[in-house]
């Protein structure tokens, strides 16, 4: 019956704020398709225990400010990693998202639409190589960090970088003398 109430057109917005705090989880998933919840309901339904829900709100358009940085600090990383490609995250919570302590959400972070040179600047010297080439690999990479990633231990980095074709003919000439061959071949040798 709540389900069923919650799906109804018209929804008064104290009555979906009721629903999102329905012990019930399929009262809480009935709300999910709804476009006209408060920011309260948005927020309550944030702090659902299940993930799918939290999921699911985390890919609507239009979140509020509040929940965005709600799901900044989601416990499941999956989240964190939806969460750094919406173009309406701020360069604050992208930021905090690439110091973040896992590498799926820090990669996540890479794949942001307009990191920014800061965000990108940090993700080209992370511990973690798959992080270090989806940094390498963003067309906004800038051209200050090529160097570093050009003297990068991992061969996948400086692969990626030698595909780039944005790079001066220095470091171009230096990926060339590369010591791994598809590093070479990959920059022109």
């Amino acid at each position: 019956v709540r389900a069923a109430l919650a799906r109804r057109p018209n929804l008064p917005a104290g009555v979906a704020e009721r629903l999102a705090r329905d012990p019930a989880d399929t009262v809480r998933r009935a709300l999910l398709d709804r476009d006209d919840l408060s920011e309260e309901a948005v927020l309550l339904l944030l702090q659902s225990p299940e993930q799918d829900i939290r999921l699911h709100v985390a890919s609507a358009a239009d979140l509020p400010p509040p929940a965005l940085e709600l799901l900044a600090h989601d416990p499941d990383p999956t989240i964190r990693t939806v969460l750094c490609v919406r173009p309406d995250l701020s360069p604050t919570l992208l930021l905090m998202l690439s110091a973040d302590p896992l590498a799926e959400v820090r990669r996540g972070a890479a794949l942001a639409e307009h990191p920014g040179a800061e965000v990108l600047g940090q993700l080209s010297s992370d511990a973690h190589a798959g992080v270090r080439r989806a940094a390498a690999a963003h067309p906004d990479l800038p051209p200050y960090l090529f160097r570093t990633l050009a003297a990068d231990p991992d061969t996948g980095v400086r692969l990626i970088l030698a595909g780039r074709s944005d790079l001066g003919a220095e470091l171009l000439g230096q990926l060339q003398a590369d010591p791994d061959e598809l590093v070479r071949q990959e920059a022109g040798a």
